[in-house]
């Protein structure tokens, strides 16, 4: 699976929500902040792909927020990394995932590149 580009500003936008709400989580002593993630564990990498390619195929082709969907597949995934959540279906974890892709379609540029993004997600997820 290819990824954006990690210099890109909706990477970073995403890099920002989640070391904010990781900081913020960590000083309440939530319980849903787990140890540190391994940037070098391959099956980790695997597994977070597997998730987003999953996600991505079962999104109906017929859905007119296909693109918005795919988004927030990866969207998730890549929050759930960054915050090293386990447990992505947490009512709050998936209140976060709204605000943050909420606050990033309210940026015109980031809005932009997140269709781009999901387009990209669903050819790769019919290829």
């Amino acid at each position: 699976m290819t990824t954006i580009d990690p210099s890109s500003p909706l990477l970073a936008q995403l890099r920002a929500q989640a070391l904010a709400w990781r900081r913020k989580a960590t000083a309440r002593g939530a319980e849903h902040v787990v140890e540190e993630r391994s940037e070098s564990a391959p099956e980790a990498a695997q597994d977070w792909s597997a998730q987003v390619a999953q996600a991505v195929a079962t999104i109906h082709p017929d859905d007119p927020q296909r693109q918005r969907k795919a988004f927030r597949a990866y969207l998730q995934a890549v929050l759930a990394r960054e915050c090293g959540i386990h447990q992505v279906d947490d009512r709050g974890f998936q209140d976060l995932v709204d605000r943050v892709q909420e606050t990033m379609e309210s940026e015109p540029t980031l809005q932009r590149a997140m269709l781009k993004a999901g387009n990209l997600l669903l050819e790769m997820a019919t290829a």
